[in-house]
């Protein structure tokens, strides 16, 4: 049970890290990037805990497992509340408007490509 667990969270916070890079590529915000760098930490502290409690029944870990568990809470309220705020949107998708010289906000040189992607 202990196991499986572990795996359960495991599961769901891997994907929720794409979608935490999906969504940092259409808002500029401090707290999504927290919220992927918490749930990079939470799944080693929580799952890893779980996984290396079922098979070395190391006792001394189960106190790391609830920081783990705070850890990842923490983390879906700062996604949530990145996703939330209206004031931090990338205009012109991914990497934000084409600026002066042909470069997106991202740094990638966009010379030689028109708005909507057709090679000019």
């Amino acid at each position: 049970m202990v196991f499986e667990t572990g795996v359960r969270y495991h599961c769901v916070h891997a994907p929720t890290l794409l979608a935490v890079a999906w969504v940092s590529t259409r808002r500029a915000s401090g707290a999504i990037r927290a919220a992927g760098w918490l749930f990079v930490a939470g799944i080693p502290l929580f799952s890893g805990s779980l996984y290396i409690l079922t098979f070395a029944d190391a006792r001394a870990l189960r106190a790391i497992t609830p920081f783990g568990g705070a850890v990842f809470i923490l983390g879906r309220l700062l996604l949530g509340w990145g996703c939330l705020d209206p004031g931090d949107e990338l205009p012109g998708g991914p990497c934000g408007s084409v600026v002066a010289g042909g470069e997106s906000r991202c740094g990638l040189a966009l010379r030689g490509i028109d708005p909507k992607g057709w090679r000019t």
